[in-house]
């Protein structure tokens, strides 16, 4: 939708103004350049002057509105499936390139369906209308009508279309199983979880397994957990705690793997027990401090993120974690520690958030992989102490670390510094920075 800003009634003159800065009525000219696609210019007239917040988002929006314009071949469904969180502020560009009935308009379409800008009968018409033209042939738009097939009606085609030997079909039905929620779906879908090739479609199987839950599906993951990897297991984890699972056997599947197992499973599954009532949260405590305390590197950051700090135990391991010798453990614990030390309220603490943040600016100096989660940990916290670090790395040579610093640039409320990344010369760096922008809009 294009908004103009013209002479007329009170109105529309007074919709206008409330645009602006969004629709880019009236803008400036680093806009005015981002809407031309002139990144160049952008950071030109960005590098001798300041934007505010909401002409930034504004330029932000007008480069990844010509990113999903310009998006084609596989290349661009890889850069369309990076924008899902984004995908509300962009619908009129998404909706613009649907309706191109290419393989990019398929993604579009489904990006729209999962932000909730389509409902499943008007993703079920487009996916016919564009099926009609290709005589039915396009696997892309196959796939589209398949993630469609949410209701009970639906049932029969969704089930067919769990073993379609296209596998992005196969993805799409399954998603649509779990939205579904079909009792019927149950023996479909245990299958898939065993049986299909690839791990993506077998773990959200699981999960749809899960979220019908009964004795038939949690007795059935039993089985599959003995022989299954270990990112499966952990979305047999995750189905166990879902609430039709869970209060079917799920439970007590929980504690057997919390008290009996080892590695990420038994930790996440002590770490559901914690937040859920039904009993074992004190052994399931003293699984995650001990893991805390004791597993690999891996193990023991997994255990710190997981852990619910309202349990003594696992506090103190958090705590205890924070002067560990290995670094990712120590970073990890500091930034769960300022969960504990917040910046305001009843609960603040502020000499103990002091020295929380002090140690985290001494990780995050340099460009190390710790140091950018440092001074990301810091942004996300508020720490306006890590501006001149993220500034620093808004000029990096290094790809990544601009995109990381434009994100927690961002996070730290400074949107207008982060309009620079937006206008990146790196694809991936503009459109992660710009998709971030937009998702900050208040």
């Amino acid at each position: 939708m294009r908004i103009r800003c013209t002479k007329g009634n009170f109105s529309r003159a007074f919709s206008c103004a409330l645009v602006l800065a969004a629709a880019g009525c009236g803008t400036g000219p680093a806009l005015r350049a981002a809407e031309r696609g002139d990144l160049a210019a952008v950071r030109r007239t960005l590098s001798s002057g300041r934007v505010d917040a909401d002409e930034a988002r504004s330029i932000a929006r007008a480069v990844l509105r010509r990113e999903v314009a310009g998006a084609s071949g596989d290349a661009g469904i890889r850069r369309l499936r990076e924008l899902p969180m984004c995908a509300e502020a962009l619908d009129d560009a998404l909706e613009e390139r649907a309706a191109r009935r290419d393989a990019v308009a398929a993604t579009a379409t489904i990006l729209r369906f999962e932000a909730g800008l389509v409902d499943h009968d008007e993703l079920a018409e487009t996916a016919r209308a564009a099926l009609a033209a290709a005589g039915g042939a396009s696997s892309s738009w196959r796939a589209v009508a398949a993630r469609g097939l949410v209701t009970k009606s639906d049932g029969p085609e969704r089930r067919k279309l769990i073993t379609d030997p296209d596998q992005d079909v196969r993805l799409a039905a399954l998603r649509a199983s779990l939205a579904a929620a079909d009792p019927a779906d149950v023996e479909a879908l245990l299958e898939a979880a065993r049986l299909d090739p690839n791990p993506a479609a077998r773990s959200i199987a699981i999960d749809a397994a899960g979220n019908i839950g009964g004795a038939r599906v949690v007795l059935a993951l039993k089985d599959l957990f003995a022989q299954a990897g270990e990112d499966e297991r952990m979305s047999i984890v995750g189905a166990w705690a879902a609430p039709n699972a869970f209060a079917a056997g799920g439970h007590a599947q929980l504690v057997r793997t919390a008290e009996s197992g080892s590695g990420p499973a038994t930790i996440a599954a002590a770490a559901v027990l914690m937040r859920l009532s039904g009993g074992g949260a004190d052994s399931a405590a003293a699984v995650v401090a001990r893991a805390i305390a004791t597993g690999s590197t891996r193990e023991r950051v997994f255990a710190i993120s997981a852990a619910s700090l309202e349990s003594k135990a696992a506090r103190d391991a958090v705590l205890a974690a924070q002067k560990d010798a290995d670094d990712e453990v120590a970073l990890a614990a500091l930034s769960r520690s300022l969960d504990l030390y917040p910046a305001e309220g009843d609960n603040a603490k502020p000499a103990e958030r002091a020295q929380v943040i002090a140690k985290l600016m001494a990780m995050a100096k340099g460009s190390s992989l710790r140091a950018v989660l440092a001074k990301a940990t810091l942004a996300r916290a508020g720490a306006r102490e890590v501006l001149p670090l993220l500034e620093q790395d808004a000029r990096s040579g290094t790809d990544q670390a601009r995109k990381a610093a434009g994100t927690s640039l961002v996070m730290l409320g400074e949107v207008a510094r982060a309009a620079w990344l937006a206008a990146d010369p790196d694809v991936r760096v503009r459109t992660g920075v710009a998709c971030a922008m937009l998702r900050s809009s208040p």
